[in-house]
Parts: structure tokens; C-alpha cells; sequence
């Protein structure tokens, strides 16, 4: 029988927790859930609400025994619904070395053959797990990633993650690949080696190009999951994160994407908010150019084109 293995990492985000263990929790489908929370040292109430969920999912039965854990059918007449075979709750806290390490250490606790993460502000959507699970009977697959939703902190939608079907050569422009819908065999995990713990806000994207450096990616068109955007995201956070994906595209490349590099040049000079720059088209052009080919020089060794150069210099975007 399936087992499926979801490790949420978290750090002092008591204000969403408890949606998103719930949302894990409540998925149904002919699996046994292997919930794991590895929680930073919350010293919020992250902890009060971790616990108040256990003892709902311990007063159940017993309802299998596999691989050292126990897997609970909660009663029926608690407020904790749930679909699966059974469910296997397990939660640690403790001072770790980043959102990457935590995952790394839960997945390697896992007892699934189907592994995930949700953040502790993201939520699954109704099946989410049960779509996985089916994809996976077939041996072939091994990486699954669908669509995926915008919501704010009040759980309204904001728009449909811009996900597509799998390129190689796309995905080192773009990351049209939603974190939280993706599903991997434990087999890649144990093949491709852990999530990159130096990053902090791309390591999504880097393991999902070295994943598609020896499996190939399967998407399916179906939304699995909802992305929380809010202030504290790290995706909020537009510089360093595009700062942060320059450097490892470079690590592995040798070189950047020019979409990435065009956009890195734009948030720069717009969050400099530099008022004369702002104002004035050709010299905020001339600036652009300038930067974006230091940048080039910097990792491409020049190889940007000289109609490239005209295009940026009269301002048509990628």
C-alpha cells in the first residue's frame, strides 16, 4: 500500500499552521499519510497549535503498524476530518540551519515512496494528494508537478501560478514549476542528493534543474496546491531572490539566463527609486544597459548580441 510522505518546515508562522496542517491532513485517497513538521524553534504558539492537532490524530485507533510507526484513524465525531487509509504525525523542534535543512532532515526520516513539502503558509487543495498518488502507478514517473493558486492571507485567490508542461530549455529561463504541487519518488531524492542548504530562496528551482538533469518532469494540468502571498514571504523579498538565482545559475551553468539577468537589472533600478532615473526614459535605459552588460561580462563573457543591445538601449522587453 502507498505510503506518501509530507514534511512541512516552519519557523514562528502560528498565524497559518494550523491551515496548513489541516489541509494535509483532510486530503483523501488510498494512501497512508506520513505527516512530518519540523518546526525551527517556534516561540510563538506554533507549538501549542502542533500539539493540539496530535493529540486529536492520537486519540484515534490504531489502524496499521509499518516500518516503526503507527498509523491513526481519528474518531469521526472530532472536528479533524480526515480521508486517507491512516495517518502517521510526527513533529520535531529545534534550532536548524534553514528552511532547506529542515526539509532535508524530514525527508530523510520519511517512510514514503512519494515525497512533498508544503510551507507552513501554503495549503493543499482537495485531492491534491490522492491526484499524486495515481500519477504514480506509473513506474515512469518520477517527478510530478501541477498547477497551483496565488491566495492571500485570507485564503482569497489572486491569480493561477503561470505553470506549463515541462521544457529543459525553458526552465533555465523560467520557473513555471509551483513548489507546493510538486511530488517526487524517494528514489530521486536518494539519486539527485539533497535540496542545496546554502541557498535561501531558489532552492526550490535549483533542485528541480538538477532533478531534470537525470529524470524527466511530468506535469499534469490540475491544481494541487495554493501559494500564500504575504508580506513575510520570502518571495516578497525581489532583489535578493533574483540576486540569489544569478548565483546559482552561474554555479551550474557557468553562465545566467538573459531573463533573468533582464529582470534582476529592472528591480534593481526600480527599488533604488532614484527619482531623476525614474523620470527619465533614456537615461534610465542608458543606466539599464549599462548594468545589464557589466552583469553579462560578469557571467557570459559578453556573448549578449549587439541587436540584443540596440533592442534593450531602445526599451523592448523580453
Amino acid at each position: 500500500m502507498t505510503i506518501t510522505t509530507v514534511v512541512t518546515p516552519s519557523f514562528n508562522q502560528a498565524k497559518y499552521i494550523e491551515r496548513t496542517i489541516r489541509s494535509v491532513l483532510s486530503q483523501e485517497g488510498k494512501f497512508y499519510l506520513d505527516y512530518i513538521i519540523m518546526d525551527g524553534g517556534s516561540n510563538d504558539s506554533s507549538i501549542e497549535i502542533i500539539k493540539k492537532i496530535e493529540s486529536t490524530v492520537l486519540s484515534g485507533r490504531i489502524v496499521a503498524s509499518m516500518d516503526g510507526l503507527d498509523y491513526y484513524l481519528p474518531r469521526q465525531d472530532n472536528e479533524l476530518s480526515v480521508g486517507c487509509l491512516g495517518i502517521s504525525y510526527r513533529w520535531f523542534s529545534e534550532k536548524d540551519k534553514g528552511q532547506a535543512n529542515a526539509i532535508n532532515k524530514g525527508w530523510l526520516l520519511s517512510k514514503g515512496k512519494i515525497l512533498s513539502w508544503l510551507n507552513s503558509d501554503d495549503i493543499y487543495v482537495s485531492g491534491a494528494l490522492a491526484a499524486a498518488t495515481s500519477a504514480f502507478r506509473d513506474s515512469n514517473i518520477y517527478f510530478l508537478y501541477g498547477g497551483s493558486l496565488h491566495i492571500t492571507a485570507d485564503d482569497l485567490v489572486i491569480e493561477p501560478y503561470p505553470s506549463e508542461p515541462f521544457s529543459r530549455e525553458r526552465l533555465f529561463d523560467y520557473c513555471y514549476i509551483s513548489q507546493p504541487s510538486v511530488f517526487i519518488r524517494k528514489d530521486v531524492f536518494d539519486q539527485v542528493g539533497e535540496i542545496n542548504e546554502k541557498l535561501a530562496y531558489c532552492m526550490d528551482y535549483e533542485y528541480w534543474i538538477r532533478v531534470s538533469e537525470k529524470y524527466p518532469l511530468n506535469f499534469i494540468s490540475r491544481i494541487l496546491a495554493c501559494t500564500r502571498i504575504h508580506g513575510e514571504t520570502k518571495t516578497s523579498f525581489r532583489l535578493k531572490v533574483h540576486s540569489e538565482i544569478l548565483m546559482m545559475q552561474n554555479n551550474l551553468f557557468g553562465g545566467v539566463s538573459e531573463h533573468w539577468l533582464y529582470h534582476y537589472v529592472g528591480i534593481r533600478i526600480n527599488e533604488s527609486n532614484i527619482k531623476f532615473i525614474m523620470k527619465n526614459k533614456f537615461i534610465y535605459r542608458s543606466i539599464f544597459v549599462l548594468i545589464f552588460l557589466s552583469l553579462d561580462l560578469r557571467f557570459n563573457y559578453g556573448r549578449i548580441s549587439l541587436n540584443r543591445i540596440f533592442a534593450l538601449i531602445l526599451g523592448r522587453s523580453r
